[in-house]
């Protein structure tokens, strides 16, 4: 588990980044498949970190210059690097991965550079 000052220095060090890295924000639901099994499927979103809120619980993203607020109250933390097998399938540098009383997963990954 990656504790809550963390995540958030994980989220200020890709803010504050000379160059800003591109994120995917990606929320992970399980289906059914075809044979009754369950399935995560991610669906999301590429941004920038703009603005980020430890008190407050946020971290404003910038998608094309549109402007969202992510509400992360309550959420629980894991951290994982390249050398870790992500949550979501992809080519990323690490991820943060939230986790919500409800059930609920966000997962921020980081893109390579190209």
């Amino acid at each position: 588990m990656t504790s809550w000052e963390d995540a958030f220095l994980i989220l200020n060090k890709w803010r504050d980044d000379p160059e800003p890295p591109l994120i995917a924000v990606m929320k992970v639901g399980e289906w059914p498949d075809e044979q009754g099994q369950t399935t995560s499927i991610a669906g999301g979103v590429s941004v920038f970190i703009k603005e980020t809120s430890v008190s407050g619980g946020t971290v404003t993203v910038d998608e094309a210059g549109l402007l969202s607020d992510i509400d992360l109250t309550g959420a629980v933390f894991e951290y994982s690097d390249s050398r870790d097998s992500p949550l979501v399938d992809g080519d990323w540098v690490c991820s943060l991965v939230a986790t919500f009383p409800d059930g609920e997963i966000l997962v921020f990954a980081e893109h390579p550079e190209v």
